[in-house]
């Protein structure tokens, strides 16, 4: 028998449960929705950040002129690279191995009844979420890796902050049960 699948949280009741589904058994589950770790604030704070700074540089640009910023100086330029790219990276990894840590209880999994109202929301919601997660998959790493590629030739800032944009929106979405949670579409859900 396999886990139940993590599909979304919900709000069951009074309170936000987040919901399984195990196709197995074609059951549905509710379960406490996990704390995050303060990696994933990290992480989430430089993807908010770099999303402010490039929205503010884009629109700007229709604006005024946006100087272009370069980083000549070596330790600068290390500097820069390590602030845009390898702390969201040690952020997402460590996120990641305390996911892979807290294995979601399953023992704690209460059996769930969703109503035909409930089971439309799922199956829509589910269909949505799967979607966008494919969509993140599949267009930002070439995306990441252009931008990588401009920072290290052009040495431009804004490069940079596109690199951690792309970038960490990418890692959020790369979670442990990533492909299970993706080869379960919305149509089997019962």
């Amino acid at each position: 028998m396999t886990h139940p699948i993590r599909l979304i949280p919900m709000k069951v009741g009074k309170s936000r449960k987040m919901i399984y589904y195990a196709s197995d058994d074609k059951q549905y589950y509710q379960g406490e929705i996990t704390p995050k770790t303060g990696y994933d604030l990290a992480l989430f704070i430089s993807f908010l950040t770099s999303a402010i700074i490039g929205t503010v540089l884009w629109l700007g640009k229709f604006f005024f002129p946006i100087p272009k910023i370069t980083v000549s100086n070596p330790i600068l330029w290390w500097f820069a690279f390590v602030v845009t790219t390898i702390l969201p990276a040690f952020f997402w990894w460590m996120a990641y191995r305390a996911a892979k840590k807290r294995v979601d209880n399953h023992l704690n999994l209460q059996p769930f009844q969703p109503n035909d109202q409930q089971k439309r929301y799922l199956k829509n919601k589910w269909s949505f979420e799967r979607a966008w997660i494919l969509f993140v998959l599949l267009l930002l790493p070439p995306t990441t890796l252009l931008f990588f590629v401009l920072y290290l030739v052009k040495m431009n800032l804004i490069d940079a902050v596109l690199l951690t944009l792309h970038g960490t929106l990418f890692l959020r979405r790369l979670q442990p049960g990533l492909l299970e949670r993706l080869k379960l579409a919305s149509h089997y859900l019962t």
